[in-house]
């Protein structure tokens, strides 16, 4: 719901080049947070009995996101990409939906309790996990190339002479990939 205020705060031209970079700061760190939404409302079905493939899910997605950004590219080039906003909000009503459907979780009698011992602070889950920091660097660098891949996509493809619609493919066949 705060991404979708966001989403039309952005809409209703509120003047400020900062305000719509703070929206879309929201945004962004808001749709960030919605797979690890999924992935423990997954988990917590899992544990309540429920059978679920992930491939299967994943594969899904992955289809359904290339599908619609080969249709989106069409839609940009046709409307302008005013439209990209509406359709995010149109998207996360859709998303709020869906939670909303998923039958209430059963407890799955799974009791998880913390001891002292357990609460670690930084420094020591470092040291006694060695990996992590390089692991950490590794996942920085990952989203950092994936973000800069996913900003200046548009700019390659206008380069290259192409359009939205050329952009939706391109978006479309690196999903696919």
């Amino acid at each position: 719901l705060i991404s979708i205020a966001a989403a039309m705060i952005m809409m209703s031209n509120v003047p400020g080049v900062y305000t719509v970079a703070v929206m879309f700061t929201v945004l962004t760190a808001i749709d960030a947070s919605i797979p690890s939404m999924l992935n423990n409302i997954a988990m917590e079905e899992t544990n309540s009995g429920r059978k679920l493939d992930f491939g299967i899910a994943r594969g899904t997605g992955s289809i359904a996101y290339a599908v619609f950004s080969y249709i989106i590219g069409i839609i940009v080039q046709e409307y302008g990409s005013r439209c990209l906003i509406w359709m995010y909000m149109l998207l996360g009503i859709m998303v709020i939906a869906a939670v909303m459907v998923l039958p209430e979780s059963k407890d799955a009698g799974i009791n998880i309790s913390v001891s002292e011992k357990h609460n670690a602070g930084i420094a020591e889950v470092m040291r006694k996990y060695k990996f992590l920091p390089m692991f950490l660097l590794a996942s920085v660098l990952l989203f950092m190339g994936h973000n800069m891949q996913n900003v200046f996509l548009p700019d390659i493809v206008a380069a290259t002479g192409g359009d939205n619609s050329n952009l939706g493919v391109a978006i479309c066949l690196s999903a696919v990939a």
